[in-house]
């Protein structure tokens, strides 16, 4: 759900706002889109900090599942049973 919540958003982002449309044009055409006054070391400078991004965000996604698969238990396990050496009770 996550991971199709920030391909959606990365998506959007590519086709309205008007860095996304840097990208696709520097990387149509790089020589043509310095001509028209894009700052194509910005937008590479930029797309490579979004790429980290998405990589980071990807990365955190796999950790909780492969966390839950491991250890054998829903993500939301223990809140839901109140915590297992809770003291309180």
């Amino acid at each position: 759900m996550l991971a199709a919540l920030l391909a959606i958003g990365v998506i959007v982002f590519m086709k309205r706002s008007r860095m996304g449309q840097a990208i696709r044009a520097t990387a149509q055409d790089a020589r043509a889109a310095r001509v028209l006054g894009i700052d194509t070391e910005k937008v590479y400078s930029f797309t490579f900090c979004l790429n980290a991004a998405i990589c980071g965000a990807a990365g955190a996604l796999v950790a909780v599942v492969w966390n839950a698969a491991l250890h054998g238990h829903d993500l939301f396990d223990p809140p839901v049973r109140g915590g297992d050496g809770c003291r309180l009770r």
